[in-house]
């Protein structure tokens, strides 16, 4: 047997001394104006003083609930077979009376998330190949101690 789904005018408290004010707020939160400025607008236009937390928590129960964030899928691979990388810029640097920019190339194994990771001040394709021994090597001890 399925639940009913609470609809958003019943959640408000019809005891509740803003009660009067439950459409106007309801507008208004669905619109993305924070509850402080609601309060002060709703303070304005009743001409009464309205104490914040009291009405942060009417506020808080007609506004919609958020839906539930999306699990996260970690994508599978055998040990050894794929490896996600990236390039970082950290600033600059002096080398040789020359300035240049600093990169960080980061390399994580798909398998076991093992992490390689080295400063640089190039990113042509000798880098990367310098990388990628490096990353080898990596990926060897990796598959070798995931057996």
């Amino acid at each position: 047997m399925r639940t009913p789904i609470r609809t958003l005018r019943s959640s408000a408290p019809e005891s509740s001394r803003f009660a009067k004010h439950t459409d106007y707020v309801r507008q208004r939160l669905v619109a993305g104006v924070p509850v402080a400025q609601i309060a002060r607008d709703v303070a304005r236009r009743s001409g009464e003083a309205i104490p914040y937390t009291s009405f942060w928590e009417f506020a808080s129960k007609l506004s919609a609930r958020r839906p539930e964030p999306i699990e996260e899928v970690r994508f599978e691979t055998a040990p050894a077979q794929q490896a996600q990388c990236d390039w970082a810029g950290f600033g600059d640097v002096v080398e040789d009376e020359v300035a240049q920019s600093l990169t960080l190339f980061v390399m994580v194994l798909g398998y076991s998330r093992h992490t390689y990771a080295c400063f640089t001040t190039s990113m042509d394709e000798a880098a990367l190949q310098r990388a990628s021994r490096c990353f080898r090597r990596l990926c060897w001890s990796s598959a070798l101690n995931s057996l």
